[in-house]
């Protein structure tokens, strides 16, 4: 199974900007947890590939 084209892309963090030292640390069904290890601040990233609740499309 090719699953590079569902990678999460992980973007920079909204407080400190860095884009270096972002580390999922959970996952769900739908959500990953992204937290950065330089100033600590936690934000959910929808997970690639899979539908989201709420949503049609």
């Amino acid at each position: 199974m090719e699953r590079r084209s569902q990678r999460a892309v992980l973007h920079a963090c909204e407080e400190c900007a860095t884009d270096r030292h972002m580390r999922v640390v959970l996952r769900t069904a739908y959500v990953l947890y992204v937290r950065c290890a330089r100033c600590a601040n936690l934000r959910t990233e929808p997970k690639p590939g899979v539908r989201q609740l709420g949503f049609e499309g």
